[in-house]
């Protein structure tokens, strides 16, 4: 089954690098199906249309942790699963186990167990996947653990650009004024 919904992702996204799709895409289509219903993950797509999708140029490089420069509402989201971490409440169950894990190995590999997947905006990089892995980067960070952690991150570079992606169409949407991007 994994097979044939890479194979439609590749086919509905052809520019994607096999390891953004297997890392990213694959665990979300394999949960939820494809293609994507954005009632069901909608959020984790950021609510790009696959046509948005369709139109990114990817980039692999590799980025310092305190260099990177995230924009307002991922690095506000960072700061909160830092805090919600700290103080030992998660939205999700399984958040602070996907943290420690994610420490540990970045302790003994000195390196991530994958590469995140960021979208370049005007306002900084919005997170499609990795948002377990960035905290614990700021968490071993805080601690001086390591001076700067080195990651490998996947650069999306939409064709336009982008004042933000997802905080603003969320908050647009909450308030019924939904605009296009």
């Amino acid at each position: 089954m994994s097979n044939n919904i890479f194979k439609q992702i590749k086919h509905d996204l052809p520019d994607f690098p096999d390891e953004i799709i297997k890392g990213w895409l694959l665990p979300l289509g394999m949960k939820y199906g494809w293609p994507p219903r954005e009632k069901l993950f909608g959020a984790a797509l950021m609510f790009g249309s696959i046509d948005y999708w369709r139109n990114i140029i990817w980039e692999k490089k590799q980025k310092g942790f305190k260099d990177l420069h995230l924009s307002p509402g991922y690095q506000g989201l960072i700061d909160e699963m830092v805090s919600n971490y700290k103080a030992g409440r998660n939205s999700l169950s399984d958040s602070t186990e996907r943290i420690n894990n994610v420490m540990e190995y970045i302790k003994n590999e000195q390196k991530l167990p994958k590469p995140v997947v960021l979208i370049s905006t005007d306002n900084g990089y919005d997170i499609a996947d990795g948002n377990h892995r960035l905290v614990a980067c700021k968490i071993l960070t805080n601690k001086a653990t390591r001076d700067n952690i080195i990651l490998d991150a996947w650069i999306g570079l939409p064709r336009l650009a982008k004042t933000t992606f997802y905080w603003s169409r969320l908050s647009n949407s909450k308030h019924g004024q939904e605009k296009s991007k």
